[in-house]
């Protein structure tokens, strides 16, 4: 069983662990974290596009692992994104910042 819970019902998320330290998202995962943003921070609802959202879980894990602390603003991460006040570059670095080499 993923040990991963929602944060708004605390039920356990759709996605499945991968090996010992990741966590692949599911669509359902996707969708309840938009579903959430909506209700906090308001918007319309639907998906514009939803190939580009099933890509972007769809990409496999390539032996790196994102390091995520409870300091992170995920969030605030997101919105910035959205809004355009964090650019593309920044998000890289922001990752970047946060990932690691797994050891083979």
């Amino acid at each position: 069983m993923c040990a991963v819970r929602s944060a708004r019902t605390g039920t356990p998320c759709s996605g499945s662990p991968i090996g010992k330290r990741h966590y692949r998202v599911k669509l359902g995962d996707v969708l309840e974290a938009h579903e959430q943003s909506l209700e906090a921070f308001g918007g319309l609802p639907g998906i514009c596009n939803l190939d580009s959202i099933l890509g972007a879980i769809g990409r496999p894990y390539h032996g790196y692992d994102l390091a995520i602390h409870a300091g992170d603003r995920i969030d605030d991460v997101v919105v910035d994104v959205v809004t355009g006040a964090m650019s593309q570059s920044a998000l890289e670095t922001w990752f970047c910042a946060r990932l690691s080499k797994l050891d083979d």
